[in-house]
């Protein structure tokens, strides 16, 4: 009869080298008692600590049928004279009572491994069970794969010197993750407020917002999770926004006055202060920086397409009156901001500059992520001509599939990720539920090394500097 030991330390993907210094199956041996049984489903009770979801069970029973019954025992241990309890194997447990429900009740007995442990043992092995055969698992389950690792290890070893670094690396290895990401871990289940963990439960943030919300004040916290900013860049913009926004509210009248005397409410009603910031630091006639055709550094980054028409009380005596599409002679011109004029800035061909202010007119006021993304996503002919497959403008987001399009070359690869990545502030292409190496790898791709060794590191620069043009002068 198979070891269990030996069954996790195959599971966990450890070389002998490894199995022989974890503390995981060392807390493991002699601890429990094993035998092989079949036992029907109804026999079969839920493990009270199962935090794990249990997704796509239709297609897990029809994988049942079609092989013939369960590929893989369950664990479970004895709880009293009638009953089971499942270590491992819930989805398959719930999968096969749905095979009985369509008509097969020869599927109602399910092999099992029945071990004999105590309650922390049974634990350890539900979250070691799960941790190494599921690739599927949420940020939030990771998370709490952690935090019961952190509790349970040093309980069953008994070893008070099983802590800190020592800790996270055992947790690192039981769970095949990067040491960094358990320390992540750990810090969000410690700093994230209630709303942000059912925010995170629910799977609306990924562990890099949840880290990045947990990193805010519970002030914070509460206000970003009611207004439903689940990204890391609309945390991050709604909260410079709001900065602003309250340094303006707290300077005294009377210096708002010698800036501007026009100083105009804001119509937006986005602004605490109930004042328009913009106007506050700007010296055109105009009430709103919807009447205004510049783009400029002091634009007011409240001001989108879906923002109706200004009220007519707050609009200049003679505002701006857009001409239509249709009756316009040429495109406009979206002017470069003061700290990088136009004749600065470097376009790998006449193509490339007309494909570069051609995208910036999609954007109704753009700023200077846009700025670096359409700059680099019409950067050579093969992005210009897939540039609908790179970024949706009318919903103003990323298409990260594109990256696995045959058309791409490694070139291409290196100017869509620098334009992901200046957009956004984030690696958006990284998949958090994939294996840890693989989101490594991708990383790496982000990476000055990767990125710039290319003969297209000067334009990569110019890219940088039209995101950046306050620090790169």
């Amino acid at each position: 009869m198979a070891n269990l030991n030996a069954i996790l330390k195959n599971k966990m993907g450890l070389s002998a080298e490894q199995a022989k210094k974890s503390k995981v199956l060392a807390s493991l041996s002699g601890s429990y008692r094993q035998n092989m049984k079949s036992i029907h489903y109804s026999q079969l009770v839920p493990n009270t600590n199962q935090f794990y979801t249990e997704k796509e069970l239709e297609d897990l029973a029809d994988i049942i049928q079609i092989l013939g019954g369960v590929a893989q025992n369950l664990l479970v241990r004895k709880k009293d004279a009638e009953q089971y309890e499942i270590l491992a194997g819930h989805r398959r447990w719930r999968a096969s009572q749905i095979v009985v429900q369509r008509g097969f009740p020869e599927y109602a007995y399910l092999p099992c491994l029945v071990i004999e442990c105590n309650d922390d043992v049974a634990e350890l092995l539900l979250i070691l069970t799960n941790s190494s055969a599921r690739n599927d698992l949420n940020g939030y389950e990771q998370m709490m794969q952690v935090v019961r690792l952190k509790e349970l290890l040093p309980k069953i070893n008994k070893d008070e010197t099983l802590k800190g670094r020592i800790l996270r690396k055992e947790i690192a290895l039981s769970t095949k993750r990067s040491e960094s990401s358990i320390q992540n871990l750990m810090y969000t289940a410690k700093h994230l407020s209630k709303d942000g963990m059912q925010a995170f439960q629910e799977e609306k943030l990924t562990p890099a917002a949840a880290l990045y919300l947990a990193k805010q004040s519970e002030e914070d916290q509460k206000d970003l999770v009611q207004k439903e900013f689940f990204t890391v860049a609309e945390m991050r913009g709604y909260l410079e926004i709001r900065s602003v926004t309250q340094e303006i509210s707290f300077k005294r009248p009377e210096k708002v006055e010698k800036r501007n005397p026009n100083l105009k409410p804001c119509v937006t009603g986005m602004s605490k202060s109930g004042a328009c910031g913009s106007a506050a630091y700007c010296e055109a006639p105009y009430s709103c920086c919807k009447e205004c055709k510049k783009e400029c550094s002091l634009r007011c980054g409240w001001i989108r397409e879906e923002i109706d028409d200004i009220p007519k009380k707050h609009q200049d005596p003679e505002p701006y009156v857009a001409v239509p599409a249709e009756k316009t002679e040429s495109k406009r011109q979206v002017e470069n901001p003061s700290d990088f004029p136009e004749e600065r800035i470097r376009f790998t061909s006449s193509e490339h500059k007309k494909a570069y202010y051609d995208s910036l007119q999609k954007f109704s006021a753009p700023d200077s992520a846009d700025k670096a993304l359409c700059y680099c996503i019409n950067l050579m002919q093969s992005t210009r001509s897939h540039v609908a497959e790179i970024f949706d403008f009318e919903q103003k987001c990323l298409k990260t599939e594109c990256l696995k399009a045959g058309w791409q070359t490694s070139s291409s690869e290196k100017a869509i990720r620098m334009a992901f990545n200046l957009f956004s502030g984030e690696i958006p292409t990284v998949d958090y539920e994939d294996k840890v190496d693989n989101q490594l790898k991708e990383c790496q791709n982000y990476t000055v090394n990767e990125l710039f060794y290319s003969s297209f590191a000067p334009y990569f620069w110019q890219a940088v500097q039209l995101r950046y043009p306050e620090y790169t002068k």
